[in-house]
């Protein structure tokens, strides 16, 4: 029988995986991502290679990059699974130490199903690329979704808090730029079109951030105090 001390000790403050002043941000961020995958995935269920805009798009890039592809290539490998295991394992670690648990469950749990769902989606969607299925982008999402978890790594430390919005934008932007350096470097070495890693982008921004918002969810349904 639960005693009287245990009814009324007080509760311990557990550091949620997104800042409660973030949290609307992060939510409007994860459906927005999630309705730009679907409008993606629609558009392009069952298109073999680039339309117009993207042919474009992409034959300038191609010509941009010249003989930087080598180094570009690199950048790709960054997508690749041992980098993103290794990555993922870190920001887990990183997150325990901190006594950031409930980040720690999104670093485990985020990326993973970011794959997982990239790998089931593309040949459900059927969007191919030189014979391959490719929307939404595995390495663009990958890498969007390490990038992702680090950004609410480095939102909730003390400095992140007091910066509020400012910290917030930041951080972002720095996740854009990722996710973005990820996409040129795939389109440049021809294995992606545009859309493939924009909608690999969204795929980990929704499931990463509605990872980490239910997460919290169930941290304060389960009687947890957010600090």
């Amino acid at each position: 029988m639960e005693s009287v001390w245990s009814r009324h000790r007080p509760r311990r403050p557990t550091v949620p995986a997104v800042p409660s002043p973030m949290r609307r941000w992060a939510l409007l961020a994860a459906v927005l991502a999630a309705l730009l995958l679907i409008l993606l995935a629609v558009r392009y269920a069952g298109v073999a290679g680039a339309g117009p805009l993207e042919s474009r798009w992409d034959v300038w890039l191609l010509g941009a990059a010249g003989t930087r592809r080598g180094a570009l290539r690199g950048v790709v490998r960054l997508g690749d699974a041992p980098f993103m295991i290794a990555a993922t394992c870190a920001l887990a670690a990183a997150s325990v130490a901190l006594r950031r648990h409930r980040l720690a469950i999104v670093a485990l749990v985020g990326p993973g199903l970011t794959l997982l769902t990239t790998t089931v989606l593309q040949p459900v969607i059927g969007r191919t690329v030189n014979g391959g299925y490719a929307l939404p982008s595995g390495h663009t999402a990958g890498i969007t979704a390490v990038l992702t978890v680090g950004s609410l790594l480095v939102i909730g430390l003390p400095g992140g808090r007091r910066g509020g919005i400012l910290a917030a934008v930041t951080v972002a932007l720095g996740t854009l730029a990722g996710g973005a350096t990820m996409g040129v470097a795939l389109i440049a070495n021809g294995l992606h079109v545009l859309t493939d890693t924009i909608a690999g982008f969204c795929a980990a921004v929704a499931i990463v951030l509605g990872t980490a918002l239910s997460v919290d969810a169930l941290g304060r349904h389960t009687g947890r105090v957010d600090r």
